[in-house]
């Protein structure tokens, strides 16, 4: 219900209740008159007369309430609207103060934020400078890492290069001690052989330094002749070489070979210096036939080049243990070709072919530079002594060891690794030829 019917209301019941009472007590008053009246009319006029003072005062005291009550009700109507303004007032200043909070609040909370969103950025700055740095390094790293890939590459080349060097030495080496092996089953054996020919190796050396021979030529190239004790030695004939010339040479037949061949070279105890003054020795031939000599490179040239002849090699080491080396077209280049070792042919024998790698290199007493002539040929410095053709592999013109010796440099008579896997001083050898039947 609206306030304005409760006033409406508030007035209107006043009012009906004063009337019904003055009815009722108009009623009363009839009846009482009535009453009265019986008795007489003097006084009824008097009652009604009183009766309507009563009345009139209670109208008077009715209405001033009633005015009362009026005043009263606008009263409480203007407090009722001032309580009404009070209230919107309180009600906008509540909705003004949660918009404040709000506000405040957002205010507050924009606040925080902002902060936030500078250390945030300071951090971000921060960050950026970390990143930029990683990233740096990263790209440092990345150029290490490519030059390792590289190198890594490179490694498993020369691991791979390795590793098959590894697989061919080892089998190398599989094959040596299978070799060694052997040697040593024919050490066994030539140990036991040897002792029974020691003694007629010292024997036959005694009687070998009392036989001497005496050449005699004459002027008009007339036949020398030759004195031997016993047709067991050695055989020295003279041989005509192409141009007509004649030399003496020691002729031997050998078990393993066959007969007729004829000494070019020999190494038994290191009486003969082969490291000559001047290359002329080399070429002419020096020595004693009885002992040490080498043959001469010019002689070798003119028999190998007009007939073809083999060659075959003996070694004796200090324990002596034999092997030989044999070579079916041995060729000896000219003077002008500085006696180059041209052509050797097949190999055969179980010294190991150690001379192939002296067929093309010039015969050289000492190594000249200014020539042109380099290191692949010959191993030695400057200017040092050689006589031979290639020293890399093999040399039996170097100097003598009258003991077994392990040589640590070219500088000896030696033939490969055919001893032991090494390079052992030999004790004797020689050089022989003979024309390819």
């Amino acid at each position: 219900m609206r306030p304005v019917d409760n006033l409406n209301n508030l007035s209107q019941e006043p009012g009906g209740s004063a009337l019904e009472s003055t009815t009722e007590n108009n009623s009363e008053s009839s009846d009482s008159d009535m009453e009265v009246l019986g008795n007489t009319d003097g006084d009824q006029k008097r009652i009604i007369q009183s009766l309507k003072r009563k009345n009139l005062t209670k109208i008077s005291d009715l209405a001033a309430k009633l005015i009362i009550v009026e005043n009263n009700l606008a009263s409480e109507k203007e407090k009722t609207k001032d309580k009404e303004d009070v209230i919107k007032s309180l009600k906008l200043s509540i909705d003004l103060l949660k918009d404040n909070t709000a506000q405040s609040l957002k205010i507050t909370n924009c606040d925080q934020h902002k902060a936030k969103i500078d250390e945030l950025i300071a951090d971000i700055e921060i960050l950026e400078c970390k990143l930029k740095s990683r990233n740096e390094k990263i790209s440092e790293l990345e150029d290490r890492m490519e030059e390792n890939e590289i190198n890594l590459i490179e490694k498993d080349e020369q691991i791979a290069n390795l590793e098959s060097q590894i697989k061919v030495s080892l089998d190398t080496t599989q094959k040596y001690e299978n070799d060694l092996k052997d040697k040593d089953v024919q050490i066994a054996k030539l140990e036991s052989q040897a002792k029974a020919d020691a003694a007629k190796i010292k024997n036959l050396e005694n009687n070998l330094s009392r036989y001497t021979l005496q050449i005699h030529s004459s002027d008009d190239n007339s036949n020398s002749r030759v004195y031997l004790n016993c047709t067991k030695l050695p055989l020295i004939q003279f041989v005509k070489l192409p141009n007509g010339s004649r030399f003496a040479a020691v002729f031997e037949d050998l078990p393993k070979a066959g007969p007729g061949w004829m000494l070019i070279q020999r190494r038994i105890d290191g009486s003969v210096e082969l490291f000559g003054d001047s290359g002329s020795n080399y070429n002419e031939g020096f020595g004693d036939l009885s002992r040490e000599f080498w043959l001469g490179s010019k002689k070798l040239n003119e028999l190998t080049t007009n007939q073809r002849y083999e060659l075959y090699i003996e070694l004796v080491d200090f324990d002596n243990a034999t092997a030989y080396a044999r070579y079916d077209n041995f060729v000896v280049g000219s003077h002008a070709e500085d006696y180059t070792l041209t052509s050797l042919g097949q190999y055969s024998g179980n010294a190991g072919d150690c001379l192939r790698r002296g067929v093309s290199c010039k015969f050289l007493w000492q190594r000249q530079e200014h020539n042109g002539y380099t290191r692949q040929c010959n191993s030695q410095s400057i200017n040092e002594r050689i006589g031979w053709w290639n020293n890399t592999d093999c040399n039996l013109n170097g100097k003598y060891y009258n003991c077994k010796t392990i040589l640590k440099s070219v500088d000896g008579i030696w033939w490969g690794l055919w001893n032991m896997n090494q390079r052992h001083s030999l004790k004797s050898c020689k050089m022989l030829i003979r024309p390819k039947p």
